[in-house]
């Protein structure tokens, strides 16, 4: 079976089980009462303890003979036998009663962290420092508002330049959003516990053939006495999954164009009409075949922040753990 996850929890199994004063035996000899009494053996004593299971135990015979376990003294407090059907099928014939549990709970599916939204803005609004020149750059240097229509210095103006490289943006509130996990989805593998009556006989545990799992049960995870073998089952799967995180990724770097406009194009130097040219601003001196009028130089819109989900994963868990112990 797979190991127990972190989710299993005890639930009603938790309870402590109040030590009864009497044996609680019904006109039968059985020991329960619809699955809230249980048979333990104390000091070679039959008492009853007091239990709210998820799926209550079928009740078991006091007479039935536990010499097959090999624990001198007989069954520790607060265990008792069974026959395990491990593969959840059908119980010993004759007087056996059947109680359906779970075994090896598993993750089959969700709990990813899909949804993983940026939240506020990057910003490149510092201004800019661009230069324009007849044959080269480094002439004059013109401090322009991002997005602002400048005049270029003379007419004959035929390249520009990107003096300051764009640093990292900024931002205002950057974060991101994350998700809930999508709902977890479990697989189980079917068992069942056999509670023997008095009219099975003394031997109906250990009289069982070597092939079927003879075995002893307690409420909750407990240390398998002796040389037992131990499984983990319960009620059903308790499936949980742990919150999704998102990180928002580094601020990008800024980045600028050049909307170029030439005496063909404007009538009043303006930036009016269709620009001739956009360049983008790498910080090389990039020249134009026409004489710059005016022109736009704008950081480009570095977005959103991107974010990146973790977190998630889940947990299957079992509600109502019990622990069985078999001799084989």
């Amino acid at each position: 079976m797979g190991a127990l996850g972190t989710g299993t929890r005890r639930g009603a199994w938790g309870a402590a089980l109040a030590l009864l004063a009497a044996c609680g035996l019904d006109e039968s000899g059985l020991i329960g009462d619809g699955g809230s009494d249980v048979l333990v053996f104390e000091g070679g004593a039959d008492v009853a303890q007091d239990v709210a299971p998820d799926v209550p135990l079928p009740p078991t015979c006091a007479t039935t003979d536990v010499s097959c376990f090999g624990l001198d003294g007989g069954l520790p407090d607060g265990w008792m036998p069974y026959v395990f059907a491990r593969d959840g099928g059908a119980c010993p014939a004759g007087d056996f009663q059947r109680a359906p549990y779970v075994a090896n709970t598993r993750m089959a599916g969700g709990c990813a962290c899909g949804s993983c939204t940026g939240v506020g803005t990057w910003s490149c609004a510092q201004p800019l420092a661009v230069a324009t020149g007849l044959t080269g750059c480094g002439g004059l240097v013109d401090t322009a508002d991002s997005g602002a229509c400048r005049i270029a210095a003379a007419v004959d103006d035929k390249t520009i330049q990107l003096v300051e490289a764009g640093g990292p943006a900024v931002g205002s509130s950057i974060g991101c959003e994350a998700g809930a996990p999508t709902p977890a989805m479990t697989a189980s593998d079917p068992v069942a516990i056999c509670g023997a009556g008095c009219d099975a006989g003394a031997s109906a545990i250990c009289g069982q053939a070597d092939t079927t799992s003879r075995c002893i049960v307690a409420t909750g995870i407990q240390t398998c006495p002796g040389t037992l073998t131990q499984t983990i089952i319960g009620a059903g799967a308790d499936p949980s999954c742990a919150a999704c995180t998102c990180a928002p990724s580094a601020p990008p770097t800024c980045t600028a164009s050049a909307k170029i406009f030439d005496d063909n194009s404007v009538t009043d130097l303006t930036c009016n009409g269709a620009p001739s040219q956009t360049l983008a601003l790498d910080g090389s001196c990039q020249g134009t075949s026409f004489a710059i009028q005016s022109y736009i130089a704008a950081w480009n819109d570095p977005g959103v922040p991107s974010c990146t989900p973790g977190g998630g994963g889940g947990d299957a868990g079992l509600a109502g753990p019990l622990t069985v112990c078999c001799t084989n």
